[in-house]
């Protein structure tokens, strides 16, 4: 279980609703490992297919969310980068 998400099956994470306030924390994590690991939202934008500029504002947690099938897509490359850097 990671904060708010499952890992289903597959390796997809699933939100669970009453955890939604953990999602900030996994923003967090996610911008340290980026940092950590110098990896660019335009890199992350090229492989997930999601813009860097909503990338951005995500991470920032300024304007509106992503879909669920860009969280799927983000959190997917976020999980496997962690656990298998360079694939």
């Amino acid at each position: 279980m990671y904060a708010g998400f499952n890992v289903c099956e597959g390796g997809d994470l699933v939100c669970n609703q009453k955890a939604g306030r953990d999602s900030s924390l996994v923003k967090e994590e996610i911008k340290a490992f980026l940092g950590n690991r110098r990896i660019s939202q335009a890199v992350v934008a090229q492989v997930t297919g999601i813009s860097q500029s909503r990338i951005s504002h995500w991470l920032l947690q300024h304007g509106s969310d992503l879909s669920e099938q860009k969280k799927r897509a983000f959190y997917r490359w976020y999980i496997l980068e962690k656990t298998t850097p360079g694939t």
